[in-house]
């Protein structure tokens, strides 16, 4: 069986804003998990927290595999390549039919830190959430 379920989640939820036409989606990640971080720094959120926008005039070359998701993204007009592992994606975010659909990544026990200064370890890996939010 080839990846774990974070990254079976995010294809499958991914997939299915793609199928639906729900764009933009916007993929929340911890920025001290990326190789080009220092580069980012001045896109994230207090807590370290980069919330990337997918959109086709954002992205060019979207690459979703088992292990990471790869793909060249414009910051301020500059195109940047990404190449984010699995395991610092925090949560998906897309909308359909007006109503925003949030799937929260699971993390595994013993597995990389995704805990930002606003954060606090949980005991467990904590089970994945989708929810529709009216």
């Amino acid at each position: 069986m080839s990846g774990g379920l974070s990254e079976r989640l995010f294809n499958s939820h991914y997939g299915y804003l793609i199928e639906l036409g729900s764009l933009p989606i916007h993929i929340h990640v911890m920025l001290n998990q990326l190789p080009n971080a220092q580069a980012l720094q001045q896109y994230a959120q207090a807590n370290g927290v980069l919330v990337l926008t997918i959109t086709d005039s954002a992205i060019r070359d979207l690459t979703v595999t088992d292990h990471r998701v790869t793909f060249k993204a414009r910051f301020s007009g500059v195109f940047l390549y990404m190449d984010i592992p699995m395991s610092a994606i925090l949560a998906m975010v897309g909308w359909v039919e007006g109503l925003p659909i949030t799937l929260s990544i699971p993390r595994r026990p013993g597995g990389p830190s995704n805990e930002g200064p606003d954060t606090k370890p949980d005991a467990q890996s904590t089970p994945p959430k989708l929810s529709i939010v009216k």
